[in-house]
């Protein structure tokens, strides 16, 4: 869906322009340590390949969104009665579909190592999980058929509205759920271990590891979609904020998670030649939310 007032397509594209910037620095810090070692400029021996995909792959949908939205601020009538416009704006709706997938997956995963890899924990993010995926199925469907056959349009609008609604009511208490058992728990962490970072910092830490940002962004649009705001202004600018939010949570888990690798592979090296073992998301030392397996290593040189 999309809005065909000028107004609320230039407020979105200015609103949209500055999340991409920050998008874009916080992605040039992820991809430095994804794969730079901890000094210097040199390649890292072993890179995390997927987890290298899975954020060009997110670059990607968000620069195609942020062309888009500007395209639409640009040339005001752009995706508004010509139906082949339309088709574009329901592929980038379709992968931003994805990206919501792929954060909440690996929060739920995060909250299943954490605690133990205990099923009670992640069944209910995990049921809520595989409800928005089927809400964002039904409506990128009907969004083909509206696109597909002008005369049910009408019906399909509807039924876009009702699946969109019931999305952001999943994905948000998902996601609200899992980083809440991450916070509880890294809060817990960092209390009873022995660290000199100050409060402010360790406040940091947590919110990056844990994906606050976007359990906010994704309560705040819940709220407001429930307050009955116009749809056209939600996927103008709300479902754009939720979309660079997505992409910046994600870049600061791999920042931290990248930085600790590097880190425990450059304190390794002059000790004994230890093979980096794949990245994997667990906690070893109780004082971060996401840890990889190297950070073991690391601590016991520091000792």
């Amino acid at each position: 869906m999309s809005s065909c007032d000028p107004d609320i397509r230039v407020i979105a594209a200015f609103m949209n322009t500055f999340l991409y910037g920050l998008y874009v620095s916080t992605l040039a810090h992820c991809i430095r340590w994804l794969l730079f070692r901890y000094e210097g400029w040199k390649l890292r021996k072993q890179i995390n390949i997927p987890l290298l995909v899975i954020t060009i792959y997110s670059s990607i949908v968000l620069t195609v969104n942020a062309g888009m939205v500007l395209q639409k601020a640009i040339y005001p009538s752009w995706g508004c009665d010509i139906p082949a416009y339309i088709v574009p704006i329901v592929v980038i709706t379709t992968l931003g579909f994805t990206l919501f997938w792929i954060v909440d997956a690996v929060l739920i995963y995060q909250c299943w190592v954490l605690y133990a890899k205990s099923w009670r924990v992640i069944c209910p993010p995990l049921a809520l999980w595989t409800m928005h995926i089927i809400s964002s199925i039904i409506g990128v469907t009907w969004s083909v058929v509206g696109t597909a056959n002008m005369d049910q349009r009408p019906l399909s609008t509807t039924w876009i509205l009702k699946s969109f609604d019931i999305f952001f009511a999943f994905t948000t208490a998902a996601t609200v759920y899992a980083t809440f058992a991450i916070v509880y728990h890294s809060a817990r962490s960092l209390r009873s271990s022995d660290n000199n970072m100050g409060y402010c910092l360790n406040g940091c830490c947590v919110t990056a590891e844990s994906g606050l940002l976007l359990s906010i962004t994704l309560l705040s649009t819940s709220i407001a979609m429930a307050a009955g705001t116009n749809l056209q202004l939600g996927a103008d600018i709300f479902v754009n904020i939720n979309l660079n939010a997505i992409g910046i949570s994600f870049n600061l888990v791999l920042i931290r998670v990248g930085h600790k690798q590097a880190k425990a592979e450059n304190n390794t090296r002059p000790h004994e030649n230890v093979a980096m073992t794949t990245l994997r998301f667990a906690n070893t030392s109780g004082s971060s939310a996401l840890y990889a397996s190297e950070e073991k290593e690391e601590l016991e040189v520091v000792q």
